[in-house]
């Protein structure tokens, strides 16, 4: 017989101090990052431009996957200036699937974006995937098209 393993995520038992910004967001946006130091002003501002025309409130959940570069420290000032924006930190470099699952985990939103640093994506187009959520599809996907990459990427990709 094949074993199964379940993840089940509930309830966080913690007493947390009630403040305007601990309001259960509408929407958490989960970001893997890894060694993006030099672009994460300028996608955040770009994520939070997205986000901030949708009705409900959000929350921005970076995910630094072990990075090696400064990109810590970035997000930490990120963070300081945004009390929107949440951190996770890896000690090492578990991949994107852990970095996800630990996001997840700490999401508080009823709509749950994810990407990853990785690929580059229009962070500006984001509130229209999740005005699709809103409108009560269960699954939203998003991607470039046309591709604008080196032939070898969009061959192996």
């Amino acid at each position: 017989m094949q074993e199964q393993v379940v993840t089940a995520v509930g309830p966080k038992k913690t007493k947390a101090k009630r403040t305007a910004t601990s309001r259960k967001p509408a929407t958490s946006v989960i970001v893997a990052v890894s060694n993006f130091q030099d672009e994460l002003a300028g996608a955040n501002r770009a994520l939070v431009e997205s986000l901030s025309r949708l009705k409900g409130q959000f929350e921005v959940i970076y995910v630094d996957d072990g990075s090696r570069d400064r990109s810590w420290e970035v997000l930490k000032g990120i963070a300081k200036q945004d009390k929107r924006v949440r951190l996770v930190r890896l000690r090492s470099s578990f991949g994107e699937a852990a970095a996800f699952d630990a996001g997840f985990k700490q999401s508080r939103g009823k709509n749950i974006v994810f990407f990853t640093t990785r690929v580059r994506i229009d962070a500006s187009q984001i509130d229209g995937l999740v005005r699709k959520l809103e409108q009560g599809c269960d699954l939203v996907m998003g991607w470039r098209h046309p591709r604008k990459d080196w032939p070898l990427n969009q061959t192996i990709s």
